[in-house]
């Protein structure tokens, strides 16, 4: 029997080591930008639905990147923000 090259064991377990460093190093931008496409859409449905519910009042706030991704990150603190701005403009 052939004796296992040490060299070749540590070479092996190097590349192992390095190859799943990688992936994690590429995996974390994608769920960093899923993440805040998620709260980005989550933010614009909320604001949609409280234009197509306040329309009869005449009261809207505009729907844009900016502000669905403050509603969508900041939650309910963020869509006061919004409405407390929409009355001070």
């Amino acid at each position: 029997m052939e004796a296992v090259d040490l060299n070749l064991v540590i070479a092996g377990l190097f590349g192992i080591i390095i190859l799943y460093m990688l992936i994690k190093l590429l995996v974390y931008p994608f769920r960093a930008i899923a993440r805040i496409l998620l709260q980005l859409s989550t933010g614009v449905l909320v604001l949609v639905i409280f234009n197509l519910a306040m329309s009869y009042w005449g009261v809207s706030i505009g729907v844009n990147p900016a502000t669905g991704l403050l509603v969508g990150i900041l939650g309910p603190p963020g869509f006061i923000t919004l409405m407390l701005l929409q009355i001070i403009i």
